[in-house]
């Protein structure tokens, strides 16, 4: 946020000043910005500066991405083996009808980057004055991007399972030291961190939820109250919606 800021000054005031210095210097100057990101949801998040999303667009040019741009391929393809046959000191003078077919029937993920790879590996590897792509070199999702998000599935349904057991158990109260909330929490802190590993569960061996005479291994104090928040919230909008 702070480089935000900097730059922000910058377009707005039209001056800068050196680190270590505090005599501002003028510039004239005409930015161009570009990105992949989906700046409105940063700016919603917080993690972009709507002042400065708006001063630089200004006149923004929507890029379509590859595979919107089918006819192009060709064009990028001719450039490219162009440009990196006479880098590797070879002599290609013809690209394969079927290889072009095959370029622009991929889907292209990575765009324009992901297309210089492609040809560049087929470069190196040509021994011919015609270009040609093997369609194995053309790589699919990856198997396991689709895992994940079973994975991910997988442990949303086993927490709306925690969730119901905790309500059950509490006879519905959400907050309070004896709540679903707090008993979450407790139990909470057996897990793995989900953005750290994979979550496990002990399933040796129940923990009874702490009463108020005792002091569990984590006090409830000891927990962000942004976390102990979320888990209250979760728990109320499960109530709510299964109610």
């Amino acid at each position: 946020m702070g480089t935000q800021i900097a730059l922000l000054r910058v377009l707005q005031e039209k001056e800068f000043e050196r680190v270590g210095s505090n005599h501002p210097i003028s510039v004239d100057v005409r930015l161009i910005a570009a990105t992949n990101r989906d700046l409105p949801a940063a700016v919603a998040d917080g993690t972009f500066r709507r002042d400065l999303f708006y001063r630089l667009n200004v006149f923004p040019i929507a890029v379509p991405t590859l595979r919107e741009r089918v006819d192009d391929i060709p064009l990028l393809v001719e450039y490219f083996v162009g440009r990196l046959a006479s880098g590797a000191g070879k002599n290609i003078r013809h690209i394969g009808e079927q290889t072009l077919e095959q370029l622009k029937g991929y889907t292209w993920p990575g765009n324009i980057r992901e297309l210089q790879n492609v040809v560049e590996f087929a470069v190196v590897l040509c021994e011919t004055d015609t270009f040609l792509v093997d369609e194995s070199w053309l790589k699919c999702e990856p198997a396991e991007s689709l895992g994940s998000q079973d994975g991910l599935s997988a442990l949303a349904d086993r927490e709306v399972e925690m969730i119901e057991a905790a309500l059950a158990e509490t006879h519905g109260r959400i907050s309070g030291p004896s709540g679903a909330a707090a008993n979450l929490e407790y139990h909470g802190r057996r897990w793995n961190r989900r953005s750290g590993g994979s979550a496990s569960i002990d399933t040796d061996r129940s923990v009874p939820p702490p009463t108020s005479s005792e002091s569990p291994p984590f006090a409830a104090s000891t927990i962000p109250c942004t976390r102990r928040r979320r888990v209250r919230t979760f728990c109320t909008n499960f109530t709510m919606r299964v109610g």
